[in-house]
């Protein structure tokens, strides 16, 4: 998702060190902004030392610094991480409004899920978490239920497919 849109617009080829910062830079990201998120609902002031401090420890206290020496296999790590943190970040989104959820932002969850599973294989377990967002929304939202479920499932599901297409063209199996 990054090796060839630099080369092909920048003319850049990207080492496997940049790509795990890159993945890494916004996967933290975008759990900060969901730390932000989840604080700023609470009715308490949260103080900006609080979000910096958590902020930190999202950032430093993980396995990311140790990342960045980066081969193959951290890439791969990174980019889960940064696919299911903007998932999660996504599935929040989806939830702000009252009267029905953001269909858009559970059909980018469902997509961003998908990647994560393209990134690395286990990920597909995270389709437990996905059903159990799913059953939380189809009770909060109950007469969209069909609806959530369509647009979570089918950019995750569209994604393993793909993932099943290209090893069966590559390797004769899926």
């Amino acid at each position: 998702l990054l090796w060839v849109p630099f080369k092909l617009i920048l003319g850049i080829s990207l080492s496997t060190s940049a790509l795990t910062v890159i993945f890494a830079s916004i996967g933290s990201a975008c759990l900060i902004i969901l730390l932000s998120g989840i604080l700023s609902i609470y009715p308490r002031n949260i103080s900006r030392a609080a979000l910096l401090t958590g902020g930190a420890a999202i950032c430093y206290g993980t396995w990311i610094p140790y990342a960045v020496r980066a081969g193959t296999y951290e890439v791969s790590i990174s980019g889960a991480y940064c696919f299911i943190a903007m998932g999660l970040l996504l599935l929040w989104v989806s939830t702000r409004k009252k009267e029905s959820p953001s269909y858009i932002a559970l059909a980018f969850a469902g997509l961003c899920f998908g990647l994560a599973i393209g990134c690395r294989h286990l990920h597909v377990l995270n389709g437990l978490l996905l059903i159990y967002i799913w059953w939380f929304m189809a009770h909060k939202y109950k007469q969209c239920s069909f609806s959530i479920a369509l647009a979570l499932f089918l950019p995750w599901l569209f994604c393993i497919e793909c993932l099943m297409a290209y090893n069966y063209i590559r390797f004769g199996n899926v």
